[in-house]
């Protein structure tokens, strides 16, 4: 979502570390293992045995998708605000595509044979990318980068850094993700598969973020969303960003 608490940098870099010493890591480590060792399995599976990770190239994969889960740990958020949309708690259903997305992957990588190395280098730049816009977005965002379609108490609209040219920047990396992991694995069918679901996802969630940014900030949002395109940056000649855009504005009731 887009909207950040003032002051939320003071709150703490790492929401799904916030839990203060070393009980709060040790948390955070239990809940992380699980979800790498789930990871790796559906390589594992997909390749048909623990000879996926015989291979350099194949063990280098299984350490940069560990990585996104790493990181995707580190910034899980689950609050929810003042307001939020039920129906959108369903994504946590989610996660299960991926583990068949990566098991399709890893079986097609070894049906393929020999990746050419123009794949493995422009999959790898293109994950990383995608990664890297996430977690830009997440940054510049703070805590309040939640899974959660929800708006918090006391936020003003966040217009800078990677929402200046997209309103949805972390949904853009992931697209960007699945390109790249389909040149990866050099699997462009089950990557276009895991792109055409990620789509509807996609749609039925940016419709229920609009609907209620739109009536969180009636001022400020649909000036914004003129401006800055949903997704795909254009780079086009913009008008001159209206004076009040970047200023805060109070909740609408009607978020309430």
């Amino acid at each position: 979502m887009q909207e950040e608490r003032e002051g939320a940098g003071k709150l703490g870099m790492w929401p799904g570390t916030r839990s203060k010493g070393w009980r709060g890591v040790g948390r955070f480590l239990l809940s992380l293992l699980p979800a790498m060792l789930v990871l790796n399995l559906s390589l594992a599976i997909g390749w048909g045995g623990l000879q996926f990770f015989n291979s350099g190239y194949r063990l280098f994969l299984s350490i940069l998708l560990s990585l996104e889960v790493l990181l995707a740990r580190l910034f899980e958020n689950t609050d929810t605000g003042v307001r939020t949309v039920e129906r959108q708690a369903w994504v946590a259903l989610f996660a299960p595509f991926w583990v068949i997305f990566n098991m399709a992957s890893a079986w097609t990588l070894r049906r393929s044979g020999a990746i050419p190395l123009y794949a493995a280098v422009l999959g790898v730049a293109l994950f990383l990318l995608g990664l890297g816009l996430r977690v830009w977005s997440a940054r510049t965002l703070g805590r309040f980068f939640s899974w959660h379609v929800t708006v918090f108490p006391g936020h003003r609209l966040v217009t800078g850094g990677p929402y200046a040219i997209s309103r949805h920047p972390a949904y853009l990396g992931s697209v960007i993700q699945i390109v790249g992991l389909g040149f990866m694995f050099h699997a462009p069918v089950v990557a276009g598969g895991g792109l055409l679901v990620f789509a509807v996802v996609l749609v039925l969630r940016v419709r229920d973020e609009e609907n209620l940014m739109t009536a969180a900030f009636p001022g400020l949002y649909p000036a914004y969303q003129k401006r800055v395109p949903m997704l795909f940056p254009t780079f086009s000649r913009r008008g001159p960003e209206p004076a009040n855009l970047g200023e805060r504005e109070e909740l609408s009731d009607r978020a309430n």
